[in-house]
């Protein structure tokens, strides 16, 4: 007696050569909880460098005052380049650069230990303690 009567081995055949996986749909689920952790990590910080609010490029003079104030009374600054970088495909401007000016030269100065040329300045400012 055969245990299986409605059994066909040329419908067997058919459903191996003609099935259609859906690829990565179904593994979405298996997605490890510190995979998805460090994804949304990475869409916050997309989002905080979206969103930071930017000033308009200053005067030259202006900076240079900036500069020499911050170097004379050693106070802490924020200092934005007028350079994009490229993330997920879209630009956005970089990041500030907070901290103290260390060194400089006729062609720029060095915040924390970068060395940034004085025409990449968009703006400059002071942070008080």
């Amino acid at each position: 007696m055969n245990k299986y009567p409605n059994y066909s081995e040329s419908q067997r055949d058919k459903f191996l050569h003609n099935f259609d996986d859906r690829g990565m749909i179904r593994w979405f689920g298996f997605y490890l909880s510190d995979h998805s952790a460090a994804l949304h990590q990475d869409a916050i910080k997309r989002n905080e460098l979206f969103s930071q609010k930017h000033h308009q490029k200053m005067n030259f003079s202006v900076i240079a005052h900036t500069i020499s104030y911050a170097l004379v009374k050693n106070y802490k600054i924020k200092l934005e380049k007028n350079t994009t970088d490229l993330i997920d495909g879209e630009l956005i401007d970089s990041a500030p650069i907070e901290g103290y000016i260390t060194g400089f030269t006729e062609h720029g100065l060095v915040v924390n230990q970068k060395k940034i040329s004085f025409n990449e300045i968009k703006s400059i400012c002071i942070l008080k303690n």
